[in-house]
């Protein structure tokens, strides 16, 4: 019990901190991004419409793909593009990893049961209760599934500028709304965090010795608090501000897109790549049918 209650008072002790360092890692996340799509590598010398049709390209084609080896080889490809758009393999791994293998994998842990998916037995818990080897297929095939769609998505957003994306959306015919609200909200997310920053560095620096759990909850419940009032009153005024300087519901930008050499034999490599994956895939079933 001591060793319990030594832990609770460690992390009540350093709860500001962590929560400092938390702000700020998600605050270098942003500049991370900032400077690879800045960069120049392959993705980051695309059109950001073209870019931006290719890869939901990739979403529907993964979403056909129906065996282990053709998604563990699309995964590869992605991969490749990662390296070649000088973004982090590690970062890549870190980021789309927790998404995929957790929360899909959380998502996909029922169906590897007798009871969900019916099949031949892989692993025998018990009599009537054993994970099967059809539920465990389908259970990989949804996980890297996932892995895919997010990494395609996190690749998209790492080599694009946000301001790009969303111009390239309304070029797309996206509704001017739902653009409007992207925009706004990433806005939103990372004021909030700063003013959170805000509000956690000014309890540090008037803190003097330990402060108490209750005194903890309190704070922090204070916190959101003024969080919500203050995120309400800089959204209205933020709003009148945009109306007053002629917001009419179109966000306006200075960037210009203009097809080039590049996007055409982008689009052309993707083209033959997908060519190749089905024509293999042919190949392969019509071996197995014979």
């Amino acid at each position: 019990m001591l060793v319990v209650a030594k832990g609770l008072l460690y992390i009540v002790k350093n709860f500001i901190e962590k929560t400092l360092l938390d702000i700020q890692g998600i605050f270098g996340e942003l500049f991370y991004s900032e400077e690879t799509a800045r960069g120049q590598g392959l993705l980051q010398l695309l059109d950001p419409r073209v870019k931006l049709l290719s890869f939901l390209g990739f979403i529907i084609f993964v979403n056909f793909l129906q065996t282990i080896p053709e998604l563990v080889g699309f995964i590869g490809y992605i991969i490749v593009l990662a390296v070649f758009s000088k973004v982090s393999f590690f970062r890549l791994i870190r980021w789309v990893a927790v998404v995929a293998f957790i929360f899909t994998g959380m998502v996909a842990l029922p169906s590897l049961f007798n009871v969900v998916r019916p099949g031949e037995a892989l692993w025998r818990i018990s009599e009537q209760f054993y994970i099967t080897r059809q539920g465990m297929n389908g259970a990989i095939l949804l996980v890297l599934r996932s892995f895919s769609s997010i990494a395609i998505i996190y690749l998209l957003t790492r080599t694009t500028k946000w301001e790009k994306l969303l111009k390239s959306l309304r070029s797309l015919k996206i509704p001017a709304l739902f653009v409007a609200t992207l925009e706004m909200t990433h806005r939103y997310i990372f004021l909030g965090l700063e003013t959170a920053a805000n509000f956690f560095i000014a309890r540090k620096s008037r803190s003097l010795g330990k402060s108490s759990s209750s005194e903890g909850r309190r704070f922090v419940a204070h916190t959101v608090g003024q969080l919500l009032i203050r995120t309400s009153i800089m959204s209205d005024e933020v709003y009148q501000a945009m109306l007053s300087r002629g917001y009419s519901g179109e966000i306006k930008s200075i960037n210009s897109f203009k097809l080039r050499i590049v996007d055409y034999l982008w689009l052309i490599m993707n083209a033959v790549f997908m060519a190749a994956f089905i024509i293999i895939k042919i190949i392969v079933m019509t071996g197995q049918n014979r």
